[in-house]
């Protein structure tokens, strides 16, 4: 199964951000390491500002005594391209055959890194033959075919798609379409290779080429909003593949060097379901959900009736604990916040606002995911009655956390509630959701979650009419 979780070796390799892409994490209070590495990533940016003012000096020195084309693109078209556009224009008309791309969830992706020269790209280790064998690296600005002064200034709102240097009828993939790309592999992991299969490294915000052999970094046409921080330069989103099968993301200095992925315009695949709101997995799961429960299937805890086993409805992407089939035959099935919620899988990664309780979710007709409100109340009455919490200790199947990795087999078992926690307007990257945690030892504990951790599902009866 593949593991998505936020850069760690390569965010201190690339990364100038103080650990903003993490977040609140579930039990498991680990991220201290990655933070740190990410904040001296900053402060080694900020203490080499200088030097790169002066490099960007020099270069815009140069540039204005060679072209006169490339004055007039930064001061009449703030937010047009720059002399890349002109040069690489040509290029980016060749067109691609079906053969250039490959089906990858909805949406189709180009199985090549991009080879577009333009402006100010650079093949790795400043050798030709690695833009035939790596693709091109780009910056930020570069990639999105837009003035290279945004590559240390905020650009803001763009439209979506955004064709950038990519051929025509594709784009510049968006940070959602990329988490949706990186959602599908994981359930499919024979798609890895497809984007394994150039691992050209990249050269960082100090111009250091790094990781040859090892990894491949992908643009994304999505800023991350550090405009009112101290930092010095803007950043935006990128995605990287690595050889030992792990993938992450961070937001990186747009002056580092990455490849390009481009993505055919439009979705190639409607939803199953005319809603908006309903994904695949609900789809996949209506079926499993007209199951009948019978009142042996619950117990009564404090005057709500609870399922006594973990959820085991098969929904795309939902894991067995450790990737052992018979796991879910012991354990139940882990599934993410949206599967959980039978919701689009999006909102993994966006905030989905109010919901109408009680939500169905995945559970089975007459039932519904309980509320934040409904684990805490069994919570506080197993607080007063220890010796009833067997009943949500009897399948302590550990979960799957952000960062990809199977824990805690055996001490604990963690649960989904439909309430999620807002952190919109924080610096994390990620929405969350409330669940509890019930533990080998009568210990229970509740936090707010990366919504990407698999989890499992208790289902409550709803109330009469």
């Amino acid at each position: 199964m593949k593991r998505i979780f936020p850069l760690a070796i390569a965010a201190a390799l690339f990364f100038g951000c103080d650990g903003k892409s993490g977040g609140p994490i579930v039990i498991y209070v680990d991220s201290d390491d990655a933070q740190e590495d990410s904040s001296s990533a900053a402060k080694s940016s900020s203490s080499s500002q200088k030097d790169e003012d002066e490099k960007s000096s020099s270069s815009s020195k140069k540039k204005q005594s060679s072209s006169s084309v490339e004055e007039s693109s930064s001061s009449e078209k703030a937010k047009s391209s720059s002399s890349e556009k002109a040069k690489s224009s040509s290029s980016k008309k060749s067109g691609l055959s079906d053969e250039d791309f490959v089906k990858v969830g909805s949406r189709y992706w180009t199985k090549k890194n991009l080879d577009v020269d333009v402006q100010g790209s650079k093949c790795y280790n400043n050798e030709p033959a690695n833009c035939e064998k790596y693709g091109r690296l780009y910056t930020w600005a570069q990639a999105m075919d837009i003035d290279t002064k945004y590559d240390k200034e905020k650009l803001g709102a763009i439209t979506l798609p955004h064709k950038g240097i990519c051929p025509e009828g594709t784009h510049i993939p968006s940070h959602a379409e990329w988490e949706d790309l990186v959602a599908f592999v994981q359930a499919h992991p024979e798609y890895e290779a497809v984007f394994t299969n150039q691992l050209g490294g990249a050269y960082d915000y100090k111009g250091l080429y790094r990781s040859e052999e090892y990894e491949a970094l992908f643009w994304s046409s999505t800023e991350y909003e550090v405009t009112d921080s101290f930092y010095k330069f803007e950043y935006a989103w990128l995605w990287a593949f690595h050889q030992d099968h792990t993938t992450a993301m961070d937001n990186a200095h747009k002056i580092t060097g990455a490849y390009v992925r481009c993505v055919k315009d439009g979705v190639v695949e409607e939803k199953s379901s005319s809603s908006a709101e309903v994904s695949s997995s609900s789809a996949k799961s209506s079926s499993s959900r007209e199951i009948i429960l019978t009142d042996d299937d619950f117990v009564e805890i404090n005057t709500i009736f609870w399922t006594k086993k973990n959820l085991d409805i098969e929904v795309e992407g939902s894991m067995c604990y450790g990737d052992k089939p018979e796991n879910c035959e012991k354990y139940g099935r882990l599934y993410t916040w949206s599967q959980a919620m039978a919701i689009d899988k999006k909102y993994d990664g966006e905030k989905h606002g109010k919901i109408t309780l009680p939500h169905q979710g995945i559970c089975p007709a007459g039932t519904h995911l309980p509320s934040e409100a409904e684990l805490a109340s069994v919570a506080g009455f197993f607080n007063g009655h220890p010796e009833e919490m067997a009943v949500f200790t009897n399948q302590l199947g550990g979960a799957y956390d952000y960062k990809g990795m199977y824990r805690s087999e055996g001490y604990e078992a963690l649960f989904w509630s439909s309430t999620e926690y807002d952190v919109t307007d924080s610096r994390y990257k990620f929405e969350f959701a409330w669940l509890w945690g019930f533990h080998s030892d009568n210990t229970m504990s509740s936090d707010n979650a990366h919504k990407i951790t698999g989890a499992y599902v208790r289902c409550v009866k709803n109330l009469a009419p």
